[in-house]
């Protein structure tokens, strides 16, 4: 589905940008994909967006979405009873496990 450029501007919160991670909400929650050439500049809704993190490589964060540990947490916090959906709030609540050395790169 296409929409126009303006509609893109109006919506620029959910603008795509190369590197940011996309996740489902409903139905798969969690399974992330990150965000190539092709999508940069593109527009996406109902999606969890994480913007490019800057003290991690997005594929190495990818890839720890879609683990089991991961998956894990989305399905403790995920809600609905025909289709589980997992919420921004509890995103922003994801425990990630960091190798030491790149806890030393967050501070």
């Amino acid at each position: 589905v296409y929409i126009s450029s303006e509609s893109n501007v109006l919506h620029r919160k959910s603008i795509l940008r190369k590197g940011d991670l996309v996740s489902v909400r409903t139905g798969s929650p969690g399974t992330t994909a990150v965000v190539d050439d092709f999508f940069d500049g593109g527009n996406c809704i109902d999606v969890i967006l994480t913007r490019r993190p800057h003290a991690i490589h997005p594929d190495l964060l990818c890839h720890y979405m879609n683990c089991d540990l991961a998956r894990a947490q989305y399905v403790a916090n995920s809600e609905g009873a025909l289709q589980s959906h997992f919420n921004v709030s509890s995103a922003g609540n994801l425990m990630v496990v960091c190798p030491p050395s790149i806890r030393i790169l967050l501070g």
